[in-house]
């Protein structure tokens, strides 16, 4: 009672709530205590994607599906040698190339949606 919630608010389950929470923002804890902004966590949920693709893709480096999903996060001469010396079931490589020049070209906002 006697709490006021603003917008756009995380609070983490099982977190008491009073007082003033600010818009914007992640809670948590018992009591309820700012976290971090809302930007800031969505920055780290956004690193913590792309930290867990690279050790998922280190961990599977054997496989043809790997090729579309590493085009993601592998250097252009890393990609290629990739590439040049794996058979992809008829896929042609070139296609593969060109998937990681287009996914370069796509944004995070892009990806997400």
């Amino acid at each position: 009672m006697g709490a006021h919630i603003g917008d756009n608010v995380i609070i983490g389950a099982g977190s008491v709530v009073s007082g003033n929470i600010e818009s914007d923002s992640v809670y948590a804890g018992n009591p309820a205590r700012k976290v971090c902004s809302l930007d800031a966590f969505y920055e780290k949920l956004k690193s913590d994607f792309i930290n867990s693709a690279k050790i998922y893709a280190s961990k599977v480096n054997s496989g043809n599906e790997m090729g579309l999903y590493r085009c993601l996060i592998d250097s252009d001469s890393e990609f290629d040698e990739f590439i040049d010396n794996r058979s992809f079931n008829g896929i042609n490589k070139s296609c593969l190339k060109a998937a990681k020049r287009r996914a370069e070209r796509i944004s995070f906002e892009e990806l997400k949606s």
